[in-house]
Formats: C-alpha cells, sequence, structure tokens
C-alpha cells in the first residue's frame, strides 16, 4: 500500500492540493475523519477494495496527531503491518494541518512520523516577513497557485501595507481571488476588497512587543501616529487584543480542544483565530498580565493627567514587560 503524509500551515493550498488529486484521479476517492474513526472501522475501511475501480486512495484527517496523542495506549499498535496491509494496491493520504510552523516542526520529529518511512509533502506559508523583493515574488507566485492577476502598483501596495507580513498577505490575496474568479481585479475593486485595517496593525503591533523588536515597534507607531490614530485608541484596542488572548490561554491551561476554544471566544476569523492562538500558546501568561495591567495604568494615567502621551506609549512598549 503506497502512504503518503500532505501537511503544512497553509490549509487553503492543502485542499487544493487534495482537489487536485481528486479531480484527476482515476481511482475512486474517499475521505475519513480519523479524528473520530474507531480501529475497527478504519481496519474495514484500508482492507476494503474498490468495487468500481482498480484501486482507491484514502484521504484520512487528523489522525497522525491522534495516532502521536494515544501511542501510549496500545490501541495502535501494529497499525502499519496489520491495519494497513503493505500488500493493498489501495493508496492512503495522511492529512494534518497547523497553526504553525512550531507545531509542524515537532509533528515532523516524531518517531510515529519517521516510522512511516513515506513521502512527506510540506505544504506552507512562510512564516514571519521577508524582504520587498522577496514578498514581491512570493505574491507573484500566490498568483499562480490562485489564478489571480495584479497588477504591478497592486503588487507594490500590498508588500508595503501589510508590513510584508506573509500571513496577512496570504489572507488578502485568497480574498481577491474568490472575488475575482480568474479575472484582472480593477484598481476600484481592489481598494474596496483590500484591508489592512488598523486591527491588523495593532495586532503587528502586539507580535512586536512580544518579540522585543524595538525598532519595529516604533515604526509601526509612527505610520499609526501619522493616521491620526491617538494613543488612547492604541491603548484600547491593545488590551482589546491581549484580553482575547488571555482568554485563550486561560482555555488552554484548561486543556480546552481548538474547536471548543473557537466555539467559546467566538472568533469567527480563521486567520484572526490563529494569530490569537498563536500568540497564546508562545507567551507566558505572568508577562500577558503584566502587560494588561501596564496599559490600564496608562489608560488611567492618560486620563486623569497631562504628558506626553505618544512618546509615554512608546517608552512602555520598548521597555520589555
Amino acid at each position: 500500500m503506497e502512504i503518503k503524509v500532505i501537511c503544512g500551515t497553509n490549509h487553503f493550498l492543502i485542499e487544493e492540493t487534495l482537489k487536485t488529486i481528486k479531480e484527476n484521479s482515476l481511482s475512486e476517492v474517499l475521505r475519513i475523519d480519523g479524528a473520530s474513526i474507531t480501529k475497527d472501522d478504519l481496519t474495514v475501511s484500508l482492507s476494503s477494495f474498490s468495487m468500481f475501480e482498480e484501486k482507491k486512495i484514502q484521504i484520512i484527517d487528523s489522525f497522525l496527531i491522534r495516532l502521536i496523542d494515544e501511542e501510549k495506549s496500545g490501541n495502535w499498535d501494529n497499525l502499519f503491518t496489520i491495519i494497513i496491509p503493505p500488500e493493498s494496491p489501495n493508496s492512503v493520504l495522511f492529512v494534518e494541518k497547523f497553526n504553525d510552523e512550531n507545531e509542524l516542526n515537532s509533528f515532523l520529529r516524531k518517531k510515529v512520523i519517521s516510522d512511516l518511512n513515506c513521502e512527506i509533502e510540506i505544504v506552507n506559508t512562510p512564516s514571519g516577513r521577508g524582504g520587498s523583493r522577496e514578498v514581491t515574488d512570493w505574491i507573484r507566485s500566490r498568483e499562480e497557485d490562485l489564478g489571480l492577476i495584479l497588477n504591478n502598483n497592486q503588487r507594490m501596495y500590498m508588500t508595503y501595507e501589510s508590513n510584508k507580513d506573509y500571513s496577512l498577505l496570504d489572507n488578502e490575496l485568497k480574498k481577491l481571488a474568490t472575488f475575482s474568479n480568474g479575472e484582472q481585479i480593477s484598481d476600484n475593486d481592489f481598494d474596496k476588497l483590500v484591508s489592512f485595517s488598523r486591527n491588523y496593525k495593532i495586532f503587528d503591533l502586539l507580535d512586536m512587543f512580544f518579540a522585543n523588536r524595538i525598532d519595529e515597534i516604533s515604526k509601526i507607531l509612527t505610520n499609526l501616529f501619522s493616521n491620526g490614530i491617538q494613543s488612547n485608541e492604541i491603548v484600547g484596542l491593545l488590551n482589546s487584543e491581549i484580553h482575547k488572548v488571555l482568554q485563550i490561554k486561560y482555555l488552554i491551561n484548561e486543556k480546552k480542544s481548538i474547536d471548543e476554544i473557537s466555539k467559546i471566544t467566538g472568533i469567527r476569523s480563521k486567520y484572526y483565530f490563529n494569530k490569537l492562538f498563536s500568540t497564546a500558546k508562545k507567551i507566558d501568561l505572568s508577562r500577558l498580565i503584566n502587560a494588561q495591567n501596564a496599559l490600564l495604568k496608562f489608560d488611567i494615567k492618560s486620563k486623569t493627567e497631562s504628558f506626553q502621551n505618544e512618546l509615554e506609549l512608546e517608552l512602555l512598549l520598548i521597555s520589555r514587560l
């Protein structure tokens, strides 16, 4: 039996990869929820043959993560010699989606994965930020992936307004691709659709704050101030974001699943939720609480005293709280 793993942080491209496999395959293609399937049902499914084609391809979602979590139970012993018969003509594609590259890299290092000894296709959105030329070239590449057509001015705008953030760019490019349906995007439609809002810039500021990137903090604040956004408004938005991150952090500590956390918080945007969830996982609880308390004290001071708000806010954010 042919086994392959498709995994990564770019959920959209993973689905596009699977879509291509389905459309181009002459085999029967089935998709299975590996997070909930029983051992008996999986055994029957994998050992059976297609009634209509010479072979079948079974796409199994979220099973390998479950296998790693349940490895010590012994429930899945001999999986790749008994449950998945090696002589079968069928194919199995294990699909695993991750929120960030740290989770992905941890997954790839697990013994269960190395024991598979099979092809692993990694489908990622680059993390962090790149240089101007690097980001522009990446935008061109994503245009081809998505069937999107932008002009040079639109690419340049996206590169600089996104602060060269790959995840934010990818979110906007997918939105444009859905709207354009393969046609050229007019400047008028582009202006209406692309929204690198101040909320994203606030979250960008929060990222740089937790990463202790003093130079980037100053740049983002200068940009926000020059666009007429007041220090009180910035503090309010930062507090709002930290409040959400703290809520997610507490739920993580309570061992809630990602789906449970998403429902409890009521955050509908997958991109936005993933950003908050990633921050909650990386930052210590004590630092989140200290940052929130410092911002609340600044807010009170700004409403009761007279001082240089913009300068003091910058000093507060570069103080490595």
